[in-house]
């Protein structure tokens, strides 16, 4: 939704002031304004809901919280701290940066408080909201409008506590506006009944939800029936993990499948096409978080802190115009890379000629040009760009989410962040098949994103289509999904989950980062807040923090 700037909190407060004489400088009692004041009809029903959409980019902080959802995933095996190479000695952001990339973490961390705000301000909206709506009496036909605008209002809830359960466990569960006295009395709940609460909002919504073709073009992106059953899928999967004997397979596999059916989605998109702002609307878009450029306030700079630092100018690696280029926080690892079949000593025919296209369109390489110039790669390589203070394994910039132009403003880049796109509903839709003993479907739906990413050099006579898809067995289908997973949404914020739920994490880490601070059963999930726990005596810390 291309969102007008309503905060429902600001109105309401304000719609209370002003009907009020000057006596409220003297008040005796504070005043409580009602919800009730404000939602007399759809009009102003709608208006909360550009409000709740708009607790999604957490505006004004531009750069927060998409991209802090990329700096989370420099934990993992795919991306690394790729910022400033002096690090603390110049910048001193060591523990916001490599000191984080290398669980170096402390219950302070702004990651951990970000999040941690982003979401819980973003569920008292919702919150507020749907008991705003609750009490207006409408037409039968008007109800249903209502009805549908409550149902994206809980899909969005769902999607923050999602983001919360996942990084902290147990959080407290608010599904009401609270007194101010109970603000700070809130306990911890067991992921499972966080978990539930999200399977319900999801559930209740999915039947009230238009199809996306049913959508008007200039609300493309509104919550749909599909993105709330993809939405639904994914966090099935993520709260089984390993257990082979969830009922949570079955769901969300019924689920995945019932997007395929609805045609509403496709891979038809290029790979390269998907990540350009002119083609960002495409049928592989299941839910974004959209962004506005010409809307001040409405701020994608996340895009300017994965674009790239260095770029070669006189021959030689420079920085010095950052503000123009990009930060490049996030670079993607050597061993992601070599995942593509690419060989950073070869030639630029044997580059430009990779099979799988992911890869080119997943990370620089010296033969591209980035708004004109020839980008850095090897980052750790380079006297100019190599980090001598911390172990650092990021060899090349992330292109998936960059800019397209030099920034007049760093914080707008005119692009939206892709949170599930239709490949992903085939694989997960493939994960809950091998779980259900159904290997040919499993391969199928694999198979299906493999093709689009073999489709240029099919085309070109390099693969044939039976050469490139997975024919593999038993635990080796479960090994192929994952891989390919890993292929698909590399460089997407997705990683440090999938190692997470699928007790690949230490593992995984042991052998591509040995130098990192990685303790299992402590930095799996983000410190509690300092901040909070200072101020809420029920509230417990994680372990190890």
């Amino acid at each position: 939704m291309k969102s007008v700037k309503i905060f429902l909190l600001t109105i309401l407060v304000s719609g209370a002031l002003q009907s009020c004489s000057e006596s409220w400088l003297d008040l005796k009692e504070p005043i409580n304004p009602t919800l009730e004041t404000y939602y007399t009809d759809t009009v102003t029903a709608y208006n909360g809901l550009v409000g709740c959409y708009n607790s999604l980019q957490m505006v004004p902080v531009a750069e927060q919280p998409i991209g802090v959802l990329f700096d989370l995933d420099i934990r993992s095996d795919d991306s690394d701290y790729c910022g400033n190479p002096k690090g603390a000695s110049e910048e001193g952001n060591y523990y916001h940066a490599a000191g984080f990339a290398n669980f170096d973490i402390y219950s302070d961390t702004e990651y951990a408080l970000s999040i941690w705000k982003y979401g819980f301000r973003g569920v008292n909206t919702i919150n507020k909201y749907l008991e705003g709506v609750a009490t207006i009496k409408l037409t039968p036909l008007q109800q249903n409008l209502i009805d549908q605008y409550k149902a994206e209002a809980k899909f969005i809830r769902a999607y923050f506590y999602f983001t919360l359960v996942k990084n902290f466990g147990p959080v407290p569960l608010i599904t009401k506006t609270l007194d101010q006295a109970d603000w700070f009395n809130q306990k911890r709940i067991p992921e499972n009944e966080v978990y539930a609460q999200i399977f319900k909002d999801l559930r209740e919504a999915i039947p009230l939800l238009p199809l996306k073709s049913k959508y008007l073009a200039a609300q493309a992106n509104r919550i749909t029936k599909g993105a709330a059953q993809a939405l639904l899928a994914k966090t099935l999967i993520t709260e089984a993990k390993l257990n082979s004997s969830s009922p949570n397979w079955a769901e969300a596999f019924q689920l995945c499948k019932e997007i395929e059916n609805s045609s509403e989605y496709n891979l038809n998109t290029n790979f390269k096409d998907i990540w350009n702002i002119a083609g960002q609307f495409s049928s592989e878009v299941v839910f974004d978080i959209v962004f506005e450029e010409t809307i001040s306030s409405e701020n994608d700079s996340y895009l300017h802190y994965l674009s790239p630092r260095f770029i070669f100018i006189n021959n030689k690696p420079d920085h010095s115009r950052k503000m123009e280029f990009g930060f490049g926080l996030c670079g993607i690892t050597e061993d992601l890379a070599n995942q593509f079949g690419y060989n950073q000593d070869g030639d630029i025919n044997s580059y430009q000629n990779m099979n799988d296209i992911r890869g080119r369109y997943t990370f620089w390489a010296r033969y591209d040009k980035y708004c004109g110039f020839s980008v850095v790669d090897r980052l750790t390589q380079r006297p100019e760009t190599k980090n001598v203070e911390n172990v650092d394994d990021a060899n090349y910039y992330s292109r998936k989410y960059n800019r397209e132009a030099l920034a007049k403003n760093y914080s707008t880049a005119g692009s939206n962040f892709h949170f599930i796109r239709y490949a992903e509903v085939l694989l997960l839709g493939a994960e809950a098949a091998y779980y259900q003993g159904n290997e040919s479907e499993a391969l199928r739906l694999v198979n299906l994103v493999r093709e689009r990413a073999f489709r240029e050099a099919i085309a070109a006579g390099r693969v044939t289509l039976p050469g490139i898809k997975r024919t593999s067995s038993g635990a080796a289908v479960l090994a192929d999904i994952w891989q390919e997973r890993r292929l698909e949404l590399a460089g997407e914020a997705d990683r440090f989950y999938d190692l997470k739920r699928t007790d690949r994490l230490e593992s995984v880490l042991r052998k591509q980062k040995p130098g990192i601070l990685f303790q299992a059963g402590k930095h799996e999930l983000l410190p509690i807040p300092s901040s909070e726990l200072s101020k809420s005596p029920f509230l417990t810390q994680n372990n190890g923090y």
